[in-house]
């Protein structure tokens, strides 16, 4: 059985919690046996997924101490059931890209797997009061096409990928926007 999950309030703590650069905050919301994988994790750590709540700690710890800014702004949310999939604009060290995180909640309502995906470098930013391009198949698309394999080429096997795909696509999928 899954524990409830309050979508919106959680994206707005984990937007807050990293905007602090709060580590253990963002860790408070992760089990102890949580698998998470990343394509930039590699760089920091040596492998795209870690496994434990202290191996995902030293990869936060590592990849953080090297930023000077950071920034997230949510753009929206998506929620079904036991996964949430968070979309925001990441600005780190005045580099701007859409980024999605995808998270499956286990019944004690914390995160027991998730997956980070980093788009393209260079966004402008959206204009106070323009109107939002696309719907979301439409940026389901467009996230989906951002992720590379270890090898470079667009990874669009990943279960995250799928349920994101297929969550967009259906009428029952919960969309909260700022």
């Amino acid at each position: 059985m899954s524990a409830r999950i309050d979508a919106r309030g959680f994206a707005d703590r984990w937007i807050s919690e990293w905007n602090r650069k709060d580590v253990e905050a963002v860790l408070s919301h992760f089990s102890e046996s949580v698998v998470f994988t990343s394509p930039r994790m590699k760089a920091i750590v040596g492998s795209s997924s870690v496994e434990g709540k202290s191996s995902l700690r030293e990869y936060w710890t590592k990849a953080i101490d090297r930023i000077q800014r950071i920034h997230f702004t949510l753009d929206y949310v998506i929620s079904d059931g036991d996964r949430i999939g968070i979309i925001y604009i990441a600005e780190i060290d005045g580099r701007r890209m859409r980024c999605v995180e995808f998270m499956v909640f286990g019944g004690d309502g914390l995160v027991r797997q998730g997956e980070a995906m980093h788009g393209v470098h260079g966004l402008r930013r959206r204009r106070a009061g323009s109107p939002r391009r696309g719907h979301a198949w439409g940026r389901a698309l467009a996230v989906s096409s951002l992720r590379l394999s270890e090898d470079g080429l667009i990874d669009l096997c990943s279960p995250f990928m799928h349920w994101f795909i297929l969550s967009a696509s259906c009428r029952n999928i919960s969309c909260f926007h700022p």
